[in-house]
C-alpha cells in the first residue's frame, strides 16, 4: 500500500457498517486526496488511536456538485473509548489546491462533562492543514487552506449539545467577514442591555474578534442553562451562533 492511500486504508478499515452508512469507492478517495503528500498523509486528523479515542465512519461520501466539476468529501465520524463518545460532522474541499475543510458539529453522545476531546480533535486539524499548506507554500494569504464553522449554540434530536458559540470563541477562530462581526455587535448590544449594561457605540468598536465578546466581564453574573452563574460575555456566547474561520496564515 501506497503513503497515497494511508488516508483511504484508515477510513475503509474503520467503517461502521450499517443501515446509514455510505461510502464512495477507494478509488474515488485516491483520486479526491491526490493533492495531498505522502508526508502529510500521516497526520491524517481523523485518527484518534493514540489520543485513546478509537474512531469509526459513519459516512466518507464523496459529493458532486456544479455539474460534477466540484466535489467535497462529507465525513461523520463515531469517536468514543470507554468513558467518552463524540459524533463529528465535517465536509472537505479543494478550492484550486487549498483545502477548505468545514467544521459542520461535534457533540457529545457519551460520557460527562470537562473533557477536553475539542481541543484535540481542533489541534489535530491544524496540523494536518498547516502541513499540508507547508508542502505546497501558498504565495498569498487568501491562497491559505482554513477551517469554517458554525459556531451553533443548540440542542441536537439527541438532546446533547452541540460545541458551539463559547468554546470556538476561545479557540482563536475569526468572524467569517465583517458583516457576521456586526451582526455580532448589534445581538451583543441587545443582548448586554437586558441586564442593564449599556455600551457605546465606540466602546463597542474595541470587541473585533469572538474572544473579545467572550471574555466580556464587568460583574454582572447570569445564569446559564445548568443553572450556575457565568459572565456576561459567556452568557452571550453560550446563546449566540456565528459563522467563523480559522487560516493557516495566522
Amino acid at each position: 500500500m501506497s503513503d497515497r492511500q494511508k488516508i483511504n486504508e484508515h477510513i475503509y478499515s474503520h467503517t461502521l457498517f450499517g443501515d446509514n452508512c455510505s461510502f464512495s469507492s477507494f478509488q474515488a478517495l485516491d483520486e479526491f486526496f491526490e493533492l495531498v503528500p505522502e508526508e502529510v498523509q500521516n497526520k491524517w486528523p481523523y485518527n484518534f488511536e493514540e489520543n485513546g479515542y478509537p474512531s469509526g465512519y459513519e459516512i466518507a461520501e464523496i459529493v458532486s456538485e456544479q455539474l460534477g466539476y466540484a466535489k467535497s468529501l462529507e465525513l461523520v465520524i463515531d469517536v468514543h473509548n470507554e468513558t467518552d463518545g463524540f459524533i463529528l460532522h465535517r465536509n472537505i474541499r479543494f478550492d484550486d489546491d487549498r483545502m477548505v475543510v468545514s467544521l459542520k458539529s461535534i457533540y457529545q453522545n457519551k460520557g460527562e462533562k470537562g473533557h477536553n476531546f475539542s481541543a484535540i480533535s481542533l489541534a489535530k486539524q491544524q496540523e494536518f492543514l498547516t502541513a499540508y499548506d507547508n508542502s505546497r507554500k501558498p504565495r498569498q494569504k487568501a491562497d491559505h487552506s482554513e477551517l469554517l464553522i458554525q459556531a451553533a449554540s443548540y440542542r441536537t434530536k439527541e438532546g446533547v449539545k452541540t460545541i458551539g458559540g463559547y468554546v470556538w470563541a476561545n479557540y482563536g477562530f475569526d468572524f467569517r467577514d465583517k458583516e457576521e462581526l456586526e451582526t455580532t455587535r448589534r445581538a451583543f448590544k441587545d443582548f448586554t442591555e437586558s441586564y442593564g449594561v449599556h455600551i457605546e457605540k465606540k466602546d463597542l468598536k474595541i470587541f473585533t474578534k469572538p474572544c473579545h465578546f467572550a471574555a466580556f466581564g464587568c460583574g454582572v453574573p447570569v445564569k446559564n442553562a445548568e443553572g450556575r452563574e457565568v459572565h456576561l460575555g459567556k452568557a452571550f456566547m453560550l446563546q449566540h451562533s456565528w459563522y467563523g474561520r480559522w487560516s493557516t496564515a495566522v
